[in-house]
């Protein structure tokens, strides 16, 4: 008999890279794309202060993210 999988929980963290706190935190299940997540990240680090800049892996390229915030993509 086959066992049914056992899903898992992903953690998006956004992280002031200067002082290392979290500023932002996103936990979904493994149903979930991580490119839905980055504008909140980026709204909840807002709390802290402005946002100059936003590192993230390739998970994050989306057009929908860079109109977000505010710059053109080049991929």
């Amino acid at each position: 008999m086959r066992q049914k999988r056992r899903g898992f929980l992903k953690i998006h963290v956004a992280v002031d890279v200067k002082s290392k706190q979290i500023t932002g935190i996103d936990i979904t299940d493994d149903r979930s794309h991580d490119s839905k997540h980055f504008i909140s990240l980026v709204e909840q680090s807002k709390e802290f202060g402005k946002v100059t800049k936003a590192l993230a892996d390739g998970a994050y390229d989306t057009k929908d993210d860079f109109s977000y915030l505010g710059v053109d993509p080049c991929f």
